[in-house]
């Protein structure tokens, strides 16, 4: 199997990396334990209840250059995926984890946006389970490739590489997850490696790409990356458990870790079998090198004497590698919010746009329409004022909650796969966030929508009136998913963000003016109405939906000056609800920009 490569870099070799890594040592953090797991578990409680460290690995040293595939061996434990993830500027240590030592790209120091050449497969297969192989590829065609390419050419790319890995028969499939049917593991892995294929990268790191796979899909998957690495000049470094005779064959070199994370021998993986038997540790006939291999390393004894003959032989100095050559920007800041906005609101379909939403949306309004039935008209059941307040009370209730509890998993559900892709550089943090508020307009504009097109004709509000409530409920509903954003993304749990949104809720509810006269309260306490946009939202409302009630049949004036709404002009009220809202937006991108649970710790 041949993988060709992208016209930009056809030539071989152009703009080749190397990749170095020089004494890396890495400590792995755990938080302590919690009250209740030392209360019913019996766990240990430290002096200060420090994070836990053990080392992960220890002066690690290695490199892979332009052309080679290189295998990384070892027992469980052994710091192969932390090594991976340091090298791809992954790290994942834990709490109070930290490494050091030096990663050189073509012998210096990585360059900026040096990831957008790096290929990077996660152990951990990470996906939005409601698209498509289809949709998923071409959005990953989409971000990952040159801004000069055509549409036809993206789709011609990312239909070869998915042949190459034996996708094609499952591009229309829906990907799935542990619940829901979809992908098999196999055709999951296999679709993460495609997606760090499209790009070619010039340096490729997998992270145990064969799991989930048989041996014949493996030896075809491995075919390909070598010859990627060959006829590319390719770097490319994998781990694997414990690689097959026929797939130890396609590989160049070898890395071996020792538990503790040490490197137990890096060269040749023709040589090494020669190493071994050095070190007195010879091959037994008829056995696979790699199980010979993997098991002196999971013994101690025989370890140590690995450790020893390697610090007793140098490393090779490193060379300088390629000229780095700069490749085509990726697409522009307009086609990335293109391509994020599409996949947002295909994943919307089956989430804040599903059938379920619409039709708790449809009962409440037919529920109030029943109860409040022809509340304003000549003869109806309404005796009071007050019951047309109170129907209005429940229309900004819904238009307040519902969308902040639609808002409420936004950030936390696309948590991880927003990590993973912004840890490649395809795109932008302002392209997702610009994105995510063009996503969320469809559920803004026609939910509401359709609730007051079945409720306002119930309570016989006068058809004159219907656009500027429904103005007055977008805009209520604007800032309550902004409110929410806002929290989601500095919280970035959709438990926690759930109770702070109930509190700010409750808290905006009880100071709107409804249920007490805040104005008649203690200058201590009257003055929070002003920081709740339920106060300016009920003033909004009272304008444009109460007062055309006024009549002598309802004096809703005198009704309305009963509670203590929002007295500012009707354009003063706009202009407050679109300052909550803008800055609520502003804080959200800057949660989202400034987060540290959007980045490998």
């Amino acid at each position: 199997m041949t993988a060709p490569l992208l016209d930009d870099d056809a030539e071989a070799g152009a703009g080749s990396l190397r990749l170095d890594w020089e004494r890396v040592t890495a400590h792995v953090g755990a938080a302590p334990p919690s009250r209740l797991e030392r209360v019913f578990c019996g766990a240990g409680r430290s002096k200060d209840d420090a994070p836990r460290l053990k080392v992960a690995l220890d002066a690690a040293s290695g490199s892979v250059a332009p052309g080679e595939m290189a295998c990384m061996l070892g027992p469980s434990g052994a710091g192969k995926t932390t090594l991976l993830s340091i090298l791809g500027a992954r790290p994942q240590l834990g709490a109070g984890g930290s490494w050091t030592g030096r990663v050189l790209v073509n012998n210096a120091a990585p360059r900026k946006l040096w990831l957008r050449d790096l290929g990077f497969v996660m152990q951990r297969d990470i996906f939005f389970d409601t698209l498509t192989v289809g949709q998923e590829l071409a959005f990953a065609a989409a971000t990952r490739l040159p801004r000069s390419w055509t549409p036809e050419r993206r789709r011609q790319r990312a239909a070869e590489v998915a042949a190459q890995l034996g996708l094609t028969s499952v591009l229309p499939s829906k990907i799935g997850s542990a619940v829901e049917r979809g992908l098999s593991g196999g055709e999951v892995k296999r679709l993460n490696i495609c997606v760090e294929l499209l790009n070619d990268p010039r340096l490729l790191l997998l992270d145990e790409p064969l799991t989930g796979l048989d041996s014949s899909r493996a030896f075809s998957v491995l075919e390909a990356l070598r010859a990627r690495a060959t006829a590319g000049h390719r770097a490319i470094l994998l781990s694997v458990h414990q690689p097959t005779s026929k797939l130890w064959l396609l590989f160049d070199k070898l890395v071996l870790m020792a538990p503790g994370g040490r490197v137990a021998y890096e060269g040749s993986a023709s040589d090494a079998e020669a190493f071994f038997e050095s070190c007195g540790l010879p091959l037994p006939a008829s056995w696979n090198p790699p199980d010979h291999y993997v098991e002196c390393l999971g013994d101690e004894p025989r370890a140590a004497k690995l450790l020893a003959a390697r610090a007793e032989k140098p490393r090779e100095a490193a060379d300088g590698g390629g000229a780095l050559v700069a490749r085509e920007p990726w697409p522009a800041f307009g086609a990335q919010v293109r391509a994020l906005a599409g996949r947002g609101l295909r994943n919307a379909r089956g989430t804040m746009l599903k059938p379920l939403e619409w039709v708790l949306v449809l009962c409440l309004a037919l529920i109030w329409g029943w109860l409040w039935y022809r509340v304003d008209a000549p003869g109806g059941r309404a005796a009071h004022a007050s019951d047309v307040v109170s129907v209005v009370f429940f229309v900004v209730a819904q238009w307040s909650w519902g969308p902040a509890f639609q808002q409420l998993g936004a950030f936390p559900s696309e948590r991880d796969v927003l990590t993973k892709e912004r840890a490649s550089e395809v795109y932008s943090i302002e392209a997702y966030f610009v994105a995510k508020l063009l996503c969320e307009l469809p559920v803004l504009a026609l939910m509401p929508l359709a609730f007051l097109i079945i409720l306002l004709p119930m309570v016989a509000v006068p058809g004159s009136c219907f656009a500027a409530i429904y103005g007055a409920a977008l805009l209520v509903s604007w800032v309550s998913q902004s409110l929410s954003n806002a929290i989601s993304a500095a919280v970035f749990k959709t438990d926690h963000a759930t109770t702070v949104v109930i509190i700010a809720m409750v808290y905006c509810m009880c100071c709107g003016g409804f249920f007490i006269d805040m104005e008649q309260q203690p200058g201590a306490i009257s003055w929070v109405r002003f920081t709740s946009y339920w106060y300016y939202s009920m003033g909004l409302f009272a304008k444009v939906a109460l007062l055309p009630y006024d009549t002598p049949h309802h004096d809703m004036r005198a009704e309305i000056d009963t509670y203590s709404f929002s007295t500012l002009s009707l354009r003063m009220d706009v202009a407050v609800l679109v300052a909550y809202g803008t800055a609520f937006r502003v804080l959200t991108y800057l949660f989202l920009k400034c987060s540290r649970k959007l980045r490998f710790s």
